[in-house]
């Protein structure tokens, strides 16, 4: 893209592999995000996302969970502040604008969603910024 912008993507997963001491086989889950990334400045940057999760269905004893199995997408704004000493503090907003479940769960209904995010460096230099090399 253009200078001070860039494209940020990302990808995750999770299976479960095993039952808990419970019976519970945790649901399989895989998310995915992409939007771009703007330097406002040396020490700011705004980073606007879409995201879609997906979670497969979890069981109990081999009876399906009926709070498990959905599908989501949304939008997130954040706003990574970072400092001298490596520390970052990310505000964030998350809005979901669909949310399906399967069958008759009653696992959440979404509205809007606040963070925020505190990133602390533990031990070592921290990261340098391209206009110091």
């Amino acid at each position: 893209m253009s200078d001070g912008i860039i494209l940020s993507t990302g990808m995750g997963a999770q299976v479960p592999l095993v039952e808990n001491r419970h019976g519970y086989h945790a649901a399989p889950m895989v998310d995915l995000t992409v939007g771009p990334r703007i330097e406002v400045t040396d020490w700011m940057a705004l980073s606007l996302s879409y995201s879609c999760l997906y979670q497969g269905r979890g069981y109990w004893s081999g009876v399906p969970d009926p709070n498990t199995g959905y599908t989501l997408q949304g939008f997130q704004a954040s706003l990574p502040i970072h400092f001298e000493n490596g520390l970052f503090i990310i505000p964030s907003v998350y809005r979901a604008f669909d949310v399906n479940v399967r069958d008759e769960g009653d696992t959440f209904e979404l509205d809007w969603i606040f963070t925020l995010s505190v990133e602390v460096p533990m031990g070592g230099a921290p990261p340098h910024s391209p206009q110091e090399e």
